[in-house]
């Protein structure tokens, strides 16, 4: 269940705040699903993908807003 959430916390990273939450909680779901042997191996890899793919975006924005005022 975790994992799920994750990846819908995950993808709403234009939103700032859930970049973080979704991360832990794709964390959280991989190691669930990988001792309980479930089935939300994909939803959990795929929300840590998305979930480092909006930080990076988002250090680069700030990078880029920070040169412009530069």
């Amino acid at each position: 269940m975790s994992a799920i959430v994750g990846f819908v916390l995950s993808g709403l990273g234009f939103l700032l705040i859930t970049v973080p939450f979704g991360l832990w909680l794709g964390y959280r779901g991989r190691s669930e699903t990988a001792t309980d042997q479930l089935e939300g191996q994909p939803f959990a890899k795929w929300a840590i993908i998305l979930g480092w793919l909006w930080v990076v975006f988002w250090l680069l924005a700030l990078l880029s807003y920070l040169w412009i005022l530069l």
